[in-house]
């Protein structure tokens, strides 16, 4: 079983990856891109990296993300311009 983040690149998110990630579960992970993530973070081998951005990301996909996890955590954050 896996667990899906969404929210990962974020600074809790990487920390939640982190304490999940070395207590041995495998994770997957939903991020607008790899290149947010710190490559001691990627080099995890029960780390499964999804690009892409959920809000496009289609009912279906989604749907074979969650096929095999028993969690969903979510670090979404947002993003407020003054």
């Amino acid at each position: 079983m896996s667990v899906l983040v969404v929210g990962a690149s974020g600074a809790t998110g990487q920390h939640l990856l982190v304490q999940l990630l070395d207590r041995g579960e495998h994770v997957k992970a939903i991020i607008r891109s790899t290149s947010t993530l710190p490559d001691n973070i990627k080099k995890y081998p029960n780390l499964s990296l999804i690009v892409g951005n959920i809000v496009e990301i289609s009912i279906k996909e989604l749907q074979n993300h969650l096929t095999d996890c028993h969690a969903v955590l979510s670090c979404l954050g947002s993003h407020f311009v003054f």
